[in-house]
């Protein structure tokens, strides 16, 4: 293992350097990133399923009403999203082993990887299981299993435990690295041993702010790439199959999903993360580039304790205790804060043994059995008896594929002289920034802007409509039903969708036999299926009658106020027990055929 010459390059970094750089490991090691990761997830994803995978089918089932409905929809998403951020950081200890060895040797395999993390497995339980909430909150759902929505269970209590995982994780958030990469006890009876609470305390106090700053504003960006992620999902599936509700697969598997794959990639860039503040607060960089020309220049053995010189025989009754072997740490521990000192303290060593060498040979020639001397090395200087200054030279190369920001240039040619800037007519240098640089972001910019606002006009300003006179007339006067007025019936209230035939041809029927109360349900369903069919509203299972109403009204108030005439109506009968004369049935039928004249020639409807 060269220590200068790892896979990451190991300098400082910005967030956004660090989140770029989060994407390309993810390219590089896709199995730490996928295979690793949902292996320590599965069971995790496995029994939240258990836990949680019940709510949705009560939320489909036609039985349960609409408010009792929006509560276990809320209650899945909300439970079910704390769930994941609470067990992220124990679910992905397999990825972070995996990736953390990547960096300096190549990846290990997956038994080796189950191997070290198995070997660690309390503190890992105790610290990110338990003390971290992940264990509490799943028990106490467990217990909460089948019960009705609870505002304080169900409301307070994920607040509760992520208001509390939040502050631990964002002054403490490299446990996990500490545990696996470090090795930390939890405790020892060693004195002066590093256990897991004094290493956190060295790490992160000195950067708390900075640390929690970082911590709110990559968690607003993950909560953002999230809905993203669902969204593309959920659009792919709307485009390939035409199913664009809610439910359960959407539910149970996108959704999920979504969460989980966002929770891989804090991880990746939580191990960033630790990797900048060791080299922010410990000079990593520096200690690995000396540590790895000592080997290179003294061998391996470099990195073993020095033996003491032999000591001359004693007499019997003198009593000398041996004095103790010095503790250097080995080339596996990286992460030991000081080794830059070894050395250097070890070059000395030489320096000093080499004069007093020769002092002592000049003093008593041909007594003593000849040692070897000290030579010239780029270490030291015998003729002056000084160490000799080392430049070090970076001969790793840039990545094959693109010029990357984090790794490191090719080696140039050494400079004889400073020389000065070379200016060119085409950009006059302001630090980085240069006038061509700044006039093609400006370029850039108005391109953006030109293209967004067209997009915007465009979409603001047409009238066209894809749908054919036919399709747009199906509801009105044809018998049969299309698939699309099939798919968008699913979407009614459960007291609307159990129809398998027009509603208007329904309610034709239901009017000529007088049977009022029943028609009134096919009325409401057919004026939502006709508003929908406009755009006026949007179908959604998960909507009150009210909510349509606000909706139509906002879109179109005259064809709003004519629909919270029928919502009246269709409530008074089907929850109030109030039968329909066919006088009141008159008007609603005068009133829908004014809605439909409105929605036949939308421009002429009074505004």
């Amino acid at each position: 293992m060269q220590l200068d010459k790892t896979n990451v390059a190991i300098r400082v970094r910005t967030l956004s350097e660090i989140g770029d750089l989060s994407l390309l490991m993810i390219r590089r090691y896709p199995r730490a990133f996928f295979q690793a990761f949902f292996l320590g997830a599965g069971f995790w994803i496995v029994l939240d399923l258990i836990l949680l995978g019940w709510l949705p089918f009560r939320v489909d089932d036609a039985s349960t009403f609409d408010d009792e409905a929006s509560s276990d929809f809320f209650r899945y998403l909300f439970w079910m999203a704390t769930l994941v951020f609470l067990q992220a950081p124990i679910a992905g200890v397999l990825s972070t082993f995996s990736l953390g060895q990547s960096i300096f040797e190549g990846q290990p395999t997956l038994s080796r990887t189950f191997r070290e993390v198995r070997s660690m497995a309390w503190p890992l339980v105790w610290t990110l299981g338990v003390k971290r909430m992940a264990i509490p909150a799943a028990l106490m759902l467990a217990f909460r299993w089948g019960q009705e929505w609870s505002g304080f269970f169900d409301v307070f209590m994920p607040m509760l435990f992520i208001l509390i995982a939040a502050m631990i994780r964002g002054n403490r958030p490299f446990v996990a690295e500490m545990i696996l990469l470090e090795r930390c006890p939890l405790r020892t009876d060693q004195p002066g041993a590093i256990t897991l609470k004094r290493r956190s305390k060295a790490l992160h106090s000195p950067m708390a702010g900075e640390l929690g700053g970082r911590f709110l504003a990559v968690s607003m960006i993950l909560v953002a790439l999230m809905g993203c992620v669902f969204y593309s999902i959920f659009w792919v599936r709307g485009i390939a199959i035409g199913v664009w509700e809610m439910n359960l697969v959407a539910c149970l598997v996108f959704y999920p999903l979504a969460l989980w794959l966002i929770a891989s990639l804090s991880v990746v860039v939580r191990l960033l993360g630790y990797l900048d503040a060791r080299i922010r607060l410990e000079g990593w960089e520096v200690e690995l580039a000396i540590r790895a020309e000592a080997i290179r220049q003294f061998g391996d053995d470099i990195m073993d304790p020095p033996q003491p010189p032999p000591q001359q025989e004693l007499p019997p009754t003198s009593q000398q205790a041996p004095a103790p072997a010095t503790d250097l740490p080995t080339a596996a521990a990286l992460g030991k804060t000081g080794s830059s000192v070894v050395a250097i303290t070890l070059a000395a060593w030489l320096s000093f043994a080499g004069n007093a060498f020769a002092d002592e040979t000049a003093a008593t020639p041909a007594v003593t059995p000849a040692t070897p001397t000290v030579t010239d090395s780029v270490w030291f200087d015998s003729d002056a008896g000084t160490l000799m200054p080392i430049e070090l030279v970076d001969e790793r190369t840039d990545t094959m594929n693109r010029d990357s920001r984090w790794t490191p240039k090719p080696p140039s040619t050494p400079k004889a002289a400073a020389a000065p800037p070379v200016t060119t007519g085409a950009g006059t240098s302001w630090g980085s920034l240069s006038i061509g640089n700044l006039f093609g972001w400006l370029l850039l910019g108005l391109l953006m802007a030109v293209l967004i606002g067209a997009l915007v006009y465009v979409f603001a300003n047409s009238s066209f409509d894809f749908r054919s006179e036919t399709d747009q007339q199906t509801l009105v006067n044809h018998h049969r039903l299309d698939e699309q007025t099939k798919q968008r019936i699913a979407e009614l209230p459960a007291e609307l969708r159990d129809t398998d035939v027009n509603p208007r041809t329904e309610l034709e029927r239901l009017m000529q036999r007088g049977d009022f109360d029943r028609a009134i349900i096919f009325l409401f369903g057919h004026q939502l299926l006709l508003l929908d069919r406009a755009s006026w509203l949007r179908l959604s299972r998960w909507k009150t009658n009210r909510q349509y109403v606000r909706e139509t009204q906002s879109s179109q108030p005259a064809a709003g106020q004519l629909l919270g005439k029928t919502v009246d109506s269709f409530e008074q009968s089907y929850f109030g027990r109030h039968s329909l004369t066919r006088e009141q049935f008159d008007v609603l039928w005068n009133d829908n055929l004014k809605l439909e004249a409105m929605v036949a020639s939308p421009t002429e409807a009074p505004r």
